[in-house]
């Protein structure tokens, strides 16, 4: 029985053109695929969509906490305690969700201080690569372990964002219904050239990766650190300034969200004492309320 020939996407063939031109260099053909994108946004949107709905969720959770759906608060499922709800648990189990919150937003101000350190070191238009090798790279990590406080602190301003605008309208005329707003923002992701770019922008390169990979019949070694991959899907060692601010962006955002939320479900735990359940003491008017202050206490 014969095989069916596989099917040629449009991003494979240009892919495949593009490789070409560039004698099978895999980087400055990802930079020209992410230029046409920006300005195509059916060659965008065929090779982001595994990842759109992913990035969604996640958008809409940095808004607020994920409650599956439920337009109250108080129904957000705990992520360190199977299947509890946030108005059933009590002292104990915040503690264990605070600490777990807490863990992660130390790593997420350690990435964020660390990139924004190799970018500091970084001469303007340089590549990591082209400045430091290995060895040097280690050692600069070496010192920036050194002088590394883990403290929180933030090297770039929250800045207006047209995503989160977005996002914040969806759960607004879903009226606090999740299922709903994830529906209203993809559609509207999926439908608006410039909302798609703004969304998947950041992780374009993530997904290009098996595109040229499948063109070129090769695959990218990124094992070595140098061609260790940024949460964006870019080369850390290719990167120049202007990869490494994103990086930093990225992990700064992720920080903003972890210390409201742990700071939102401190909040809760010193309101409910120490023997009470949350349903027991908080109003869903508390909890929200709790939100908005954790959420304004984060700048």
């Amino acid at each position: 029985m014969n095989k069916k020939p596989k099917m040629e996407t449009r991003a494979g063939m240009i892919a495949k053109e593009i490789l070409k031109e560039n004698d099978g260099d895999w980087l400055q053909t990802a930079l020209k695929m992410f230029v046409l994108a920006k300005d195509d946004h059916e060659l965008m949107r065929e090779i982001v969509d595994p990842m759109i709905a992913d990035k969604v969720y996640e958008a809409l959770e940095r808004i607020a906490p994920i409650n599956f759906g439920g337009k109250s608060l108080l129904t957000c499922p705990l992520t360190t305690c199977d299947y509890a709800l946030l108005r059933d648990v009590g002292k104990a189990e915040l503690d264990r969700e605070i600490a777990y919150f807490e863990e992660n937003l130390g790593r997420a101000l350690e990435m964020a201080a660390w990139y924004h350190y190799v970018m500091a070191a970084l001469d303007e238009n340089r590549k990591v690569r082209e400045q430091f090798s290995v060895e040097e790279l280690i050692q600069l990590r070496q010192k920036f372990k050194e002088v590394y406080q883990g403290k929180i602190q933030f090297f770039i301003s929250e800045f207006p964002d047209p995503i989160k605008k977005l996002t914040l309208e969806a759960v607004q005329k879903s009226q606090g219904d999740w299922m709903l707003a994830l529906q209203l923002m993809t559609k509207r992701v999926l439908e608006d050239s410039q909302a798609l770019a703004h969304l998947m922008g950041p992780f374009f390169f993530s997904a290009l990766w098996q595109v040229l990979h499948q063109a070129s019949e090769t695959t990218l070694d990124m094992t070595p650190p140098m061609n260790s991959p940024l949460t964006s899907g870019w080369i850390f060692g290719d990167s120049t300034r202007a990869e490494l601010k994103m990086e930093v962006i990225y992990w700064e955002e992720s920080a903003r969200f972890l210390l409201r939320k742990a700071r939102w479900l401190g909040m809760i735990r010193d309101a409910i004492g120490e023997s009470k359940r949350v349903h027991q003491v908080l109003s869903e008017m508390h909890v929200k309320k709790f939100w908005n202050d954790a959420y304004m206490s984060v700048k």
